[in-house]
């Protein structure tokens, strides 16, 4: 099955957060698979400003947890720096966490996704 993205979007450059490392392997391997191939992973939030600061990323994927409403303040933090345009966020969270996912997408996400 061909990939929905084109070529361009393939040269994106990702950053992913998950603090399950296994996880963030998974979705790093996935996208790989459809051809991305500028890819840094990291599982700690707190990694994410100073990667901002250094490098150029195109998309933001970060996982919060239902319980982790500090987490959510990194996206204002970003969003501090970044605009939606300028650095999308994708955030994935579990179905369960209606109040991180509400926080998050007001803070500045600029979507979110359930994690199966």
């Amino acid at each position: 099955m061909a990939s929905p993205l084109t070529t361009t979007d393939k040269t994106s450059y990702l950053l992913l957060c998950d603090n399950f490392a296994g996880d963030t392997e998974r979705l790093s391997r996935q996208l790989y698979q459809y051809a991305f191939k500028r890819i840094i992973t990291v599982n700690t939030p707190q990694r994410i400003m100073p990667l901002l600061a250094r490098d150029a990323f195109d998309v933001l994927f970060l996982t919060i947890a239902a319980s982790s409403l500090e987490d959510a303040e990194h996206i204002r933090l970003i969003r501090e720096r970044f605009c939606e345009a300028g650095l999308p966020i994708l955030l994935i969270t579990e179905p369960a966490a209606a109040q991180v996912r509400n926080l998050a997408l007001t803070y500045g996400a600029n979507d979110c996704l359930n994690k199966p």
